[in-house]
């Protein structure tokens, strides 16, 4: 049976909680779930002058957003910002002028997050329980066009990262920093990665070719995952506790949840 559940939020970035529940994020208006009972419940209600880019769960209801606020000066502050249960701000870690975070991953045993800046092309890690912690650099790939969307693989020790502007998916070695390439042919504009390392796949949206790319994790060979609606512009994943696949639409403002065996249409939430 098709469920349809009704939304007044734009989702980018996608989650799935520790609960199970689907995490939204809205780039501006904050960060809403989806219960099981198809209930819209708001998490985080707007950023107030920031905008966001990523969003990863903390654990215990709270978050860490991505931010970025622009000044007429045309200066901007970067930060990572971290809200707890209430959907208030908690703490933060401002990023040092000339860079722009982008995507973000949280490793829940080691209790450190990694981010990606699409303006100097690095890696960050940080530990999310320190206050005070400052940003340490796992890598730079000066050669690389534009970073974004991170995955967590724990079982290869492994960041998956995608270049938005060249197109290719690259491996970072969490222990020993080694930078593999895993595939620059394949995907035209990588926005989202989502890493399924209990069945061994990986999802891949590409946004300017409106499709979803698929594949084995330890073998790494991309395929397309057809997809029965036609997509807009796809710009976030989620893999759910049942092993579907969350996807959101930023062109038709419609968050999907498919099949992914068939590719068949499982759920819709749509304004």
């Amino acid at each position: 049976m098709l469920l349809v559940a009704q939304l007044r939020f734009q989702p980018a970035a996608l989650t799935t909680l520790a609960s199970g529940e689907l995490a939204m994020l809205d780039t501006r208006n904050g960060v809403a779930k989806l219960s099981s009972s198809n209930a819209v419940t708001h998490l985080i209600n707007g950023f107030g002058a920031y905008s966001a880019s990523g969003f990863a769960e903390v654990g215990n209801g709270e978050f860490l957003v991505t931010q970025e606020m622009r000044f007429k000066s045309s200066a901007t502050l970067i930060r990572l910002a971290r809200f707890n249960t209430s959907g208030s701000r908690s703490s933060e870690w401002v990023l040092p002028p000339g860079g722009a975070l982008a995507g973000i991953v949280v490793d829940p045993v080691t209790r450190t997050a990694y981010c990606t800046d699409s303006q100097t092309n690095a890696v960050y890690r940080l530990a999310i329980d320190n206050p005070k912690a400052t940003y340490a650099v796992v890598t730079r790939m000066p050669e690389a066009g534009n970073l974004g969307p991170i995955a967590l693989d724990v079982p290869r020790r492994r960041l998956l990262i995608g270049d938005v502007q060249k197109g290719a998916i690259v491996s970072v070695g969490m222990d020993d920093r080694k930078i593999i390439t895993l595939d620059a042919r394949t995907v035209a504009e990588p926005v989202a990665i989502a890493a399924d390392t209990k069945n061994d796949r990986v999802f891949i949206a590409d946004a300017s070719a409106r499709r979803i790319w698929c594949g084995n994790l330890s073998k790494w060979k991309l395929q397309p995952f057809n997809v029965a609606q036609k997509l807009g512009f796809p710009i976030g994943l989620a893999i759910a506790r049942d092993g579907s696949l969350w996807v959101a639409d930023a062109k038709q403002n419609v968050v999907y949840r498919f099949d992914t065996r068939d590719g068949r249409t499982l759920q819709i939430v749509k304004p």
